[in-house]
Order: C-alpha cells, then sequence, then structure tokens
C-alpha cells in the first residue's frame, strides 16, 4: 500500500540501514571503545544487532523494545547461536528512563564506560519531549557517547508533490499503529532539548551520494524528508544558561 503511495518509500529504508551501518563503523574505527557497548533503541526484528555482534570484535550489544523481545531472541538463537553472550535483549518502556537504565545496568552496561546509541525509525513513533529524553539520556552519561539518530524533517522543507505523497504513506502508517500521524522533528530544536550538539548531519541526497556516488533519486534535500544524525553531549562550554 505504501509503495502504490510512494514507491520511493523502499528506498528510504534501503539508504539508511546501509548509511547507519557507513557510520556505525566510521565511529567504531574513530574509537573502538565505543563498538564494545551499542545500544539499539526499538531494536524491533532488525538484524542490525546481530551485524555488530559478528563483525565488531568484543562487542555487546543491548536490545532495547517494548514488544517482540522473545520472538527477537528465538530468531538470534536460530540464526548466530554463538551471539547469545555478545547480544542482549530487554524488554523496555522508552518512556520510562529510570527503568529502562536500571534494566541496562542488570543487563551489565556500564553507564560510565563509552556506548553507541543507535535509534533507526523510533523517533517517528515518540513524542518529542521523550525522544528528547531518551537521547539526552544516551549521551549524558560518559563524554565519548555518540548517537546516531533517524527522523523525518518537517514538511515545509520539502518540494509541495514529495510532501503530499509522504504526508500520504505516513499517514497510513501511522493509522495502522494506532496513531494519528507520525511525528516530524526540527533537529535544532532537538538539539536544544537533549542537550547534544551534531557532529554530522545527512539527508537522503547526500546519503546517495555518499553511498552510491550520485544523487539520482533524491536530487536535493527537499526530495525527502529522511534525515540522519549522529550526536555527542553538548560541551559544557556550549551550553546554554
Amino acid at each position: 500500500m505504501v509503495l502504490g503511495i510512494y514507491p520511493l518509500a523502499i528506498e528510504h529504508v534501503i539508504l539508511r540501514k546501509l548509511a547507519i551501518w557507513r557510520l556505525l563503523n566510521d565511529l567504531v574505527r574513530a574509537d573502538p571503545l565505543m563498538g564494545k557497548q551499542i545500544v539499539i533503541a526499538g531494536a524491533g526484528l532488525s538484524p542490525l544487532g546481530l551485524d555488530c555482534a559478528v563483525t565488531i570484535t568484543d562487542s555487546r550489544v543491548f536490545e532495547l523494545d517494548s514488544a517482540n523481545v522473545s520472538v527477537k531472541r528465538q530468531l538470534l538463537n536460530r540464526a548466530a547461536p554463538e551471539s547469545e553472550g555478545a547480544i542482549t535483549c530487554i524488554e523496555a518502556d522508552l518512556a520510562d528512563l529510570s527503568a529502562t537504565s536500571q534494566a541496562l545496568v542488570d543487563s551489565g552496561f556500564d553507564p560510565s564506560r563509552p556506548a553507541l546509541w543507535i535509534a533507526e525509525g523510533l523517533l517517528y513513533y515518540m513524542e518529542a519531549r521523550a525522544g528528547q529524553q531518551l537521547i539526552g539520556r544516551a549521551l549524558a552519561t560518559c563524554s565519548h557517547n555518540r548517537a546516531i539518530i533517524e527522523f523525518g524533517a518537517p514538511f515545509d522543507e520539502l518540494d509541495p508533490q514529495v510532501s503530499s505523497a509522504i504526508r500520504t504513506y505516513h499517514s497510513l502508517i501511522a493509522k495502522e499503529v494506532g496513531m494519528t500521524d507520525l511525528n516530524h522533528l526540527d533537529l535544532a530544536d532537538f538539539l536544544v532539548g537533549s542537550s547534544a550538539t551534531a557532529v554530522a548531519q545527512h539527508d537522503a541526497s547526500t546519503l546517495e551520494t555518499l553511498l552510491r556516488g550520485t544523487a539520482r533519486l533524491f536530487p536535493s534535500s527537499r526530495s525527502s524528508t529522511l534525515r540522519l544524525a549522529v550526536l555527542a553531549p553538548m560541551s559544557p562550554t556550549t551550553q546554554t544558561p
């Protein structure tokens, strides 16, 4: 149904997955300690955690989700039984940060050590403030922490025809999960609310160029709502009073 409305929707998924994997590996190469603790918020049935566990030496992956946790563990055990010690699946309500933080610690997560957090396909389904608080908490425990977030840009940043098609298919997805609409965010506001700074920003056009050498499907930033950013804790010298 979505592809009937907006055929390039599948390209959003492909680009974001390839790009997150690229950005993740770049960050781990720059700081190998970051690869020792990777937290995937709203992990769903994505194989990203398994990719990390089998390719990043001594990685420990913590997958957080509110549902399908036992199903995910069963699938992981079938696909790669040896990953059981490297991937921990945690049932958590991401809106309850205290309980989520405690569940992570109870599962062996060390908040004093560097960690890389991934929020792929998640912030669309969280209220803006809840998303800010989650990422803010994720970055606050260690100055070396980083977060890769995917989000939708405001519709007024898009070409009108693109905006109309994406509004329609996002509304369709929202209704399927009991929401009025998916959430989009202004990155500048999000950074202030999460006490973070963006060390890298990408739209679909720059991602397509990065990964394929040319922006054929998404020629400009106005061609798609898809955005990725790499966030770091805000430096104390740059924080506003």
